[in-house]
C-alpha cells in the first residue's frame, strides 16, 4: 500500500502576536491548522484586519510565527525561501529601478546574473511593455514613464510588473 502524500502546504498550531508599548500583546492569529494538497486552490476570506495577510506573510517565511508551524513540500519554513515567490496586495516596486530592472529583482537579490536571465524577464512582460522596453530600454523608463508611454494607469503597469516579477522567481526555482 502506497504511503499518503504529504501536503504541499501544512499548517499547524499556528499562533501569532504583536507586541505593543501599552495593550501588552495584541492576537493577530490563534489555532490555525490547514493542508493544502497538490493542485488545490485556496482563497482566504475575511473581514480587513482579521490576519489574512498576516498569515500569508508568515506561510512565506516573510514573518515569523509566535508558535506553531508552517511546512512546505515537508519542509519547516523558517525563514524566506528561493523557492517561494510573492505577489502583494499593493505592487511593492523600487522607483529608483527601471521597469526591467524591478522585474529582475530575483536575480539580482540571488546573484543570478541579469545578463543571463534578462531574455526571460522580457518574455514575462505585457506584450505591450515588452516592445516599449526594448526600443527605449537605454533610456531606462520607470514604471511611471511606461504608463505614459503605454497609455495605461500607473496601477496597471505597477500590478503586472509585480507578477511578472513573481513568474520570473517561479521560473529561476524551476532551474534549481
Amino acid at each position: 500500500m502506497a504511503e499518503p502524500a504529504h501536503p504541499v502546504i501544512a499548517v499547524k498550531g499556528l499562533r501569532k502576536e504583536y507586541p505593543t508599548s501599552s495593550r501588552g500583546t495584541v492576537l493577530a492569529l490563534e489555532d490555525i491548522d490547514f493542508d493544502v494538497a497538490e493542485g488545490e486552490f485556496v482563497a482566504l476570506v475575511g473581514p480587513s484586519g482579521c490576519g489574512k495577510s498576516t498569515l500569508l506573510r508568515i506561510v512565506a517565511g516573510l514573518l515569523p510565527a509566535t508558535s506553531g508551524q508552517v511546512r512546505l513540500r515537508n519542509v519547516p519554513v523558517t525563514g524566506p525561501r528561493r523557492d517561494i515567490g510573492v505577489v502583494f496586495q499593493s505592487p511593492v516596486l523600487f522607483p529608483w529601478r527601471t521597469v526591467l530592472e524591478n522585474v529582475l529583482l530575483p536575480v539580482d537579490v540571488q546573484r543570478l546574473g541579469r545578463a543571463k536571465n534578462r531574455d526571460r524577464a522580457l518574455e514575462l512582460l505585457a506584450p505591450e511593455f515588452r516592445e516599449i522596453i526594448i526600443l527605449r530600454e537605454l533610456q531606462g523608463l520607470s514604471y511611471k514613464e511606461i504608463s505614459d508611454v503605454a497609455g495605461v494607469p500607473v496601477g496597471t503597469v505597477m500590478s503586472r510588473l509585480s507578477r511578472a516579477r513573481a513568474h520570473l522567481q517561479r521560473a529561476l526555482r524551476k532551474e534549481d
